[in-house]
């Protein structure tokens, strides 16, 4: 024959703020760690010199790559 049990003692464990506090700072520092690994990422991919050479004139690229130099085919 099967028991009845209340809900409070069919539980397995208590309700307790230490979990939620637990998963809020886990998840703020997860976003710090986002943002510096951000942070680090744009100052990373930075062209070397970008802010020194900011008057100097632009190289131009090719426009296609017919206009390219290409490489001499390969002997056969």
């Amino acid at each position: 024959m099967e028991k009845e049990l209340p809900p409070k003692k069919a539980r397995q464990g208590r309700r307790s703020p230490r979990a939620f506090v637990i998963l809020a700072i886990s998840i703020a520092l997860a976003l710090v760690a986002w943002a510096a690994v951000e942070l680090f990422y744009n100052v990373a991919m930075e062209p070397e010199g970008a802010d020194q050479n900011a008057d100097a004139p632009a190289v131009e690229r090719p426009s296609s790559p017919s206009e390219d130099r290409a490489l001499p085919p390969a002997n056969e």
